[in-house]
């Protein structure tokens, strides 16, 4: 049993919580809180810890003269949405919290952050928002892809629900997916369905209806999850692919599907391009400062993963040619259970740039990236190797950076470019260890779209 004095810093470190939530949310301390907003609380929670909180816990906890002390899961929840590993880190940390960097402004969102990848979908609304977020933190982070979120911990009781889906087209965007569940093995209050880990949000459903479907706006590998009671009971993979390469433009402070260019439409002159004139032809305004357009290709890599892999490209982003001023790039490598983010900027800018390396992020804020800071006026030459957990990368014939991929990532499923405005790709080439090409696209009609063919050209160094 706690003494008073336990239980009064106890109390002290729960109000601390509260009022660091309050600042992440951009409330003031004495506002009220009404339904709608505990309910966007308990989803914003979820989709930064995995963690499901009920309204009921949330309204007790912020109810005027609540001295009890939550559940050990509660306080860790709470704990991690703002920036700290459990309760535990939390407490220890004391009134140094408050000069923790680690409280990020909530920005406009479709949907949801969590506990895995999507593919493009995370990637582009990151891509998307970096604008707000340069405004609110002065950092960049994914553009067009997602990262990956805390591993999701599955019930013990999920082999005793049924949970699948199955698209509605073979490849394309948008794409339907038909989810079919059966929950009549375990007892549950609530049932929700998250169609993504990213982007998307979670969806009270009826537990005994049996189907569930959700629109998918972006390509790439979703982990769909069911819940049951605020638990993670089944796991479901979507695989989203397009028909070669898709094209994709959004402004960052807009909500909603982006547009969607078909290969035709971006595959010129030798390389991956859309002109601002283009953009401007199918209603994107181009002189606004926070449209982005990104090139994706998702599909079966095979046996290609993204712990040994070669990937060669060059890419620009030229102002004269529709970038904006900082000509931000970034170039994902999406894979089954971790993605990686390369960026690049004009070198005045590289302060605001991320880098992503597999569940952690450099940021140029507190970090040298200088080496990703280059003129992209002209075209630049890429080279980016993982072998045995470790990653180089080479930019125009030299190596710049290093850094160590701790987690196994699994089978490639995606490849993307993401540009701060009409950037462009030249060449692309990705193999394995052994050489083995896996895509390979000059843009110019020799694109290689088997797996596993001999190499047969190389970028010129």
């Amino acid at each position: 049993m706690k003494n008073r004095s336990q239980s009064n810093a106890e109390s002290f470190h729960l109000n601390r919580c509260r009022e660091l939530i309050h600042a992440k949310l951009g409330r003031a301390r004495n506002a009220t809180w009404k339904q709608r907003d505990f309910e966007a609380l308990s989803e914003l929670i979820f989709q930064e810890t995995g963690i499901l909180l009920s309204l009921s816990t949330l309204k007790r906890i912020w109810k005027s003269g609540y001295d009890s002390l939550p559940h050990p899961m509660t306080l860790n929840a709470l704990s991690a949405f703002v920036g700290y590993k459990n309760w535990l880190d939390f407490k220890s940390a004391g009134t140094k919290a408050q000069n923790r960097s680690l409280l990020k402004p909530l920005v406009p969102r479709t949907g949801s952050q969590s506990a895995r990848r999507s593919g493009v979908a995370g990637l582009f609304a990151r891509f998307a928002l970096a604008t707000l977020i340069l405004a609110a933190v002065g950092g960049i982070s994914v553009l067009f892809w997602s990262g990956v979120g805390p591993r999701v911990v599955v019930s013990s009781s999920a082999n005793q629900v049924v949970f699948s889906g199955r698209k509605l087209l073979p490849h394309g965007l948008p794409n339907t997916v038909v989810f079919d569940y059966d929950l009549s093995g375990i007892q549950a209050d609530s049932v929700f369905i998250n169609p993504s880990s990213e982007h998307v949000g979670t969806t009270r459903i009826d537990s005994e209806r049996g189907q569930f479907s959700n629109v998918y706006y972006y390509p790439g590998l979703h982990q769909a999850q069911l819940l049951a009671d605020g638990k993670v009971v089944r796991l479901y993979d979507v695989h989203i692919t397009t028909a070669g390469w898709l094209g994709l433009v959004r402004y960052a402070t807009s909500a909603g599907p982006p547009t969607y260019l078909p290969q035709r439409d971006i595959v010129r002159d030798g390389r991956l391009y859309v002109s601002p004139a283009a953009l401007r032809a199918r209603n994107i305004d181009t002189s606004r400062p926070d449209f982005w357009v990104g090139f994706s290709i998702s599909r079966d890599f095979g046996t290609l993963t993204g712990d040994d892999f070669t990937l060669e490209t060059r890419v620009k982003n030229n102002l004269y040619e529709g970038a904006a001023t900082c000509q931000y790039v970034q170039i994902g490598v999406m894979c089954e259970t971790g993605d990686l983010m390369l960026p690049l900027s004009a070198p005045g800018c590289v302060g605001n740039l991320t880098l992503e390396t597999s569940g952690a992020s450099v940021s140029g804020r507190d970090n040298d990236l200088s080496m990703f800071g280059c003129d992209l006026s002209l075209w630049n030459q890429i080279k980016w190797t993982v072998q045995n957990g470790a990653s180089t990368v080479w930019l125009n014939g030299g190596p710049v950076y290093e850094f160590s991929v701790e987690e196994p990532l699994g089978r490639i499923v995606s490849l993307h470019f993401g540009f701060a405005g009409c950037g462009a790709v030249d060449v692309v080439e990705l193999r394995d260890g052994s050489d083995r090409v896996f895509l390979k696209d000059d843009f110019g009609g020799s694109a290689n779209q088997g797996m596993g063919a001999p190499r047969s050209f190389h970028l010129q160094k």
